[in-house]
């Protein structure tokens, strides 16, 4: 670490999955570098009386910052106000509506088709910054449930009895099953009744940011539908042996695709059902990358 301080913003919409991101990479940026951050609602009128604090009261915000992190669409005009204002550098995480030109560096992942060239770095799904703290329990197991997206049809019949096949075929594992964000709020419901077990389901929205992370150091097998890409690749990372659950997909999208990619590389197994022999391969941490990359380019000197 070097001793200068690197003033960062993070522009954050309020979207967990979003905010996480930025919060792993500013994670992953101070093995290098003395971070203050601070964080802002992407709003012009939050932005400008900020931006009079700042020249005023120089204590609770900067008059520059270093580093200006976002994701999610909502950011995106906010993050380039706040470069006028402000002055530092743009970091846009995922593929931002705006053109890629107008930002400095743009971490889009792969599965998104966008070709690499300066200014963009490609990462293998969203930004994490999850290690495999080889601490996993053989007999621990989650199954991870995602939810309506463009690229699927979801149907909570369906699901449910993908769910109940897994618990039947694997009776001795201690199953956990948790929701996620985009999971129809119906669904919960009607598991709970479809299943007729005592097994933990666990709502998203009811426990703490942290505890999904905690939860699959420890877990050493993951069922997980396979319109969650993030999660798949929070899996995979945190060295999980990860089994997609079959959707009917809408269209060939870009995400069966990346899942297709994933099986035949031997990084998840093939679908719930015939497992394939998962290679022992180092997963990079695509955190500690793109941090490694903003150290070396921007504040190495």
């Amino acid at each position: 670490m070097i001793s200068k301080k690197i003033n960062v913003l993070i522009v954050s919409d309020g979207k967990r999955g979003h905010e996480k991101q930025s919060e792993c990479l500013v994670q992953a940026l101070q093995k290098f570098l003395n971070i203050q951050h601070y964080k802002q609602q992407p709003s012009l009128l939050k932005l400008l009386t900020n931006r009079i604090y700042s020249l005023f009261k120089k204590n609770i915000y900067p008059k520059n910052y270093d580093l200006i992190i976002g994701a999610g669409h909502q950011t995106h005009l906010s993050m380039i106000l706040s470069k006028i204002f402000y002055g530092g550098r743009t970091v846009v995480i995922m593929k931002p509506s705006l053109p890629l030109s107008w930002f400095d560096l743009c971490l889009i992942p792969r599965h998104d088709d966008v070709n690499e060239k300066s200014g963009v770095i490609l990462t293998d799904g969203a930004l994490n910054n999850i290690l495999d703290e080889k601490k996993h329990i053989r007999s621990r197991a989650l199954i991870v449930i995602g939810g309506e997206s463009k690229h699927i049809k979801w149907n909570n019949d369906y699901v449910a009895k993908k769910v109940d096949e897994i618990l039947k075929q694997f009776p001795a594992m201690r199953f956990k099953i948790v929701t996620s964000r985009r999971t129809p709020k119906d669904f919960v419901e009607y598991l709970n009744k479809s299943l007729k077990t005592d097994i933990p389901l666990i709502e998203y929205s009811k426990v703490d940011k942290y505890w999904f992370t905690e939860e699959i150091k420890l877990s050493e097998h993951c069922w997980v539908t396979e319109d969650s890409i993030s999660m798949i690749y929070e899996l995979i990372a945190a060295g999980c042996i990860v089994y997609p659950i079959s959707l009917e997909n809408k269209y060939l999208t870009k995400i069966s695709i990346e899942i297709s990619r994933l099986i035949n590389d031997g990084m998840i197994s093939s679908y719930e059902y015939k497992r394939k022999k998962i290679q022992s391969m180092k997963y990079k941490n695509q955190a500690q990358h793109c941090a490694s990359f903003i150290f070396n380019e921007w504040f190495s000197e």
